[in-house]
């Protein structure tokens, strides 16, 4: 969680893969966040992103900037579309007002559904965003944000969505996916049928980091125990583990 008085100010940074139209850019493989007073550690890792990008093309872009210190509370979670044209930051402590949408141009939009984010994630190459109420048990997805921001309910208790931690979608935009660490559970919902299917997890995932693939997801952090993840790229997802590594060593003569 970012302290809103560690970080009134964020900064956003665009990488480009060189593609240009009529001097604009319509192609982006990168998009970092850095708060501007979070000390050196985070702006280090800003630069060094940028540099990083800088070696490949030299058209690293500053977006844009964005002035927190109007909002109350802490900012909790933080999402950007692929085009960084719209972020959405949630912000803790408060009652109302807690989900906003952030344009490069344009006022700032005040989502009134859902309440609260406790994780988003834009669809690919859209400004459709998927969020997580966890408080409420809600799943629902927000069509252009920062704009209409027309917010449509997908999932909830009844359809066994419990404390939602994390939200992803598949690379080709037709499944979101959401995790529970309190149940122990991930779920998946077909957005053309709004079908949800529940996967019960031996473990308490907390992320949903996509991999290579369309539809492959880390659900639990690199630890010494085993690594935990969810393959949805054939028709019955299903969770699998990567076990421990474990070097070779001369006692134990394997």
């Amino acid at each position: 969680m970012v302290r809103r008085e560690f970080a009134h100010r964020l900064r956003l940074a665009v990488g480009n893969i060189g593609r240009h139209r009529d001097g604009e850019v319509v192609g982006r493989d990168l998009v970092a966040v850095s708060g501007e007073t979070l000390g050196k550690v985070a702006n280090d890792v800003f630069l060094q992103t940028a540099a990083r990008q800088s070696r490949r093309d030299d058209r690293i872009l500053l977006a844009g900037e964005f002035d927190l210190s109007t909002f109350p509370g802490a900012l909790a979670s933080l999402a950007v579309s692929d085009d960084a044209s719209v972020m959405i930051a949630s912000f803790s402590d408060v009652e109302e007002s807690s989900v906003v949408a952030l344009r490069l141009q344009g006022p700032v939009q005040i989502l009134t559904t859902p309440r609260r984010a406790t994780a988003a994630a834009f669809l690919p190459g859209s400004r459709d965003v998927l969020i997580a109420d966890g408080p409420a048990s809600e799943i629902y997805m927000v069509r252009d944000a920062g704009a209409s921001a027309e917010s449509t309910r997908l999932a909830g208790d009844a359809e066994g969505i419990t404390e939602p931690t994390a939200v992803a979608v598949s690379r080709d935009g037709k499944r979101a996916f959401m995790a529970s660490s309190r149940d122990g559970r991930v779920a998946t919902v077909d957005l053309a049928t709004g079908a949800v299917t529940i996967i019960p997890c031996a473990c308490s995932p907390t992320d949903l980091a996509i991999l290579n693939g369309n539809a492959v997801f880390r659900l639990t952090a690199p630890t010494a125990g085993p690594l935990w993840l969810l393959d949805a790229e054939g028709p019955e997802p299903r969770i699998v583990f990567v076990p421990p590594y474990r070097p070779v060593t001369a006692e134990s003569g394997q």
